[in-house]
């Protein structure tokens, strides 16, 4: 299944607020969780996300630290893994 799809179905976001300048939760946990999950280089990611390079590389970063410090990203992250998976 679509990496894009699957976390933009299951977080309840579109393409249109990922690309927007918003920074309720929900979105910025969504975006940093595309970039961390595309099997794509970072200027792709910022290109999708209407974002800088540098900005990417962020998220990058912020998904790593989450997953270890933040335990309902991390579920939402592994649920996603799930779905992916099947």
């Amino acid at each position: 299944m679509n990496t894009l799809r699957v976390i933009l179905d299951h977080l309840g976001v579109t393409l249109e607020e990922i690309r927007s300048e918003s920074h309720e939760r929900r979105i910025t946990d969504a975006r940093t969780m595309l970039a961390a999950a595309l099997p794509i280089t970072q200027r792709q990611v910022a290109v999708l996300l209407g974002c800088s390079q540098p900005a990417v590389h962020k998220m990058r970063r912020k998904h790593k630290q989450l997953l270890h410090y933040d335990k309902e990203y991390r579920e939402m992250w592994e649920a996603i893994n799930s779905v992916e998976g099947s």
